[in-house]
C-alpha cells in the first residue's frame, strides 16, 4: 500500500506539473463542457447562418465523448509508463513487495477507475440525460477497457517520450468507431468492428433495444479488449525482458 501510495502521490506532481499530462486529464472535462456550452451556441449560428440544424444527435456526442475519455487517460498512463520506464523506477519496483506485476495491476486498473468515474459524470456535465445505470454501466466499463489498452500500446511500441507522441497521434484512429457506428450502415460501417470500440459504442447506442443485440456488444466488446491487451501485455514483457 505504500508503494502504491507513493506512486499515486508521484503521478499527481507530474501531471500537475507536465503540460500535456495535465491536458490528458483536464480533456474529458473540457469535451463535456463543450457538449453543453458549445454545441448550442454553434447550433444557433448554423441556424441563422446556413439553415442547418446541429442538435438532436446526443447519442453521437456522448459516444465521441465516452470514446475520447478513456483514450486521453489511457495516453496519460502511458506516457506516466514511458517515463518510468525512462528514469529506471520500473526496475527499482520489481524488487520490491509491490513487484513488477504490482506497478502494472495499478498502471492499468487505475485508469480504468478513473475513465469509469469521469464518463458517468461526463452525462451530467454535459447536460444529457443518460440511460439507466443498469443499461449505461456496463457499456461505460466497457468503454473504459479503452485506457488500459492505449497505455499498453504506447508501452509495447514506443521507445520513448517522443516516440509516445507518436503512437498518441496514430489512436486517434478510435476516434473512427464511433462515427462509423452512427453514421455509416452495411458492410462500410461494420468494417470499423476492427477497432475495439466500436463494439463498445455499438452497445451503447443499443441501450434502448432488445437485451440480445445490447449483451452481444457488450459481450464482444469485453472479448475484444481482452485479447487485445492480452497481446500487448505479452509484447511489453517480451521488450522488458
Amino acid at each position: 500500500m505504500k508503494e502504491m501510495a507513493a506512486l499515486t502521490l508521484g503521478d499527481l506532481r507530474q501531471v500537475t506539473r507536465d503540460p500535456v499530462l495535465l491536458m490528458s486529464m483536464l480533456a474529458p472535462v473540457l469535451m463535456a463542457l463543450g457538449i453543453r456550452f458549445g454545441v448550442p451556441f454553434a447550433d444557433t449560428l448554423s441556424r441563422e447562418k446556413l439553415g442547418l440544424v446541429l442538435t438532436g444527435h446526443d447519442l453521437f456526442l456522448m459516444s465521441f465523448l465516452l470514446s475520447g475519455t478513456p483514450l486521453m487517460l489511457g495516453l496519460l498512463v502511458g506516457f506516466l509508463l514511458l517515463e518510468d520506464r525512462d528514469e529506471g523506477v520500473l526496475a527499482f519496483l520489481a524488487v520490491t513487495p509491490l513487484g513488477k506485476m504490482g506497478y502494472l495491476g495499478y498502471r492499468l486498473l487505475s485508469p480504468v477507475v478513473l475513465s469509469t468515474l469521469f464518463s458517468l459524470a461526463g452525462f451530467a456535465m454535459a447536460g444529457v440525460e443518460a440511460p439507466e445505470l443498469g443499461r449505461i454501466l456496463p457499456t461505460v466499463l466497457v468503454f473504459a477497457l479503452e485506457a488500459p489498452m492505449v497505455a499498453l500500446l504506447m508501452g509495447a511500441f514506443a521507445g520513448n517520450k517522443v516516440e509516445g507522441l507518436a503512437v498518441s497521434k496514430a489512436c486517434g484512429i478510435l476516434f473512427v468507431a464511433p462515427i462509423a457506428a452512427y453514421f455509416l450502415e452495411g458492410p462500410l460501417g461494420w468494417a470499423a468492428g476492427v477497432l475495439p470500440t466500436f463494439w463498445a459504442v455499438k452497445a451503447f447506442l443499443a441501450s434502448g433495444a432488445g437485451e440480445g443485440v445490447y449483451w452481444l456488444y457488450i459481450s464482444v466488446g469485453i472479448l475484444f479488449h481482452a485479447a487485445v491487451i492480452a497481446l500487448l501485455l505479452r509484447r511489453l514483457n517480451a521488450r522488458a525482458s
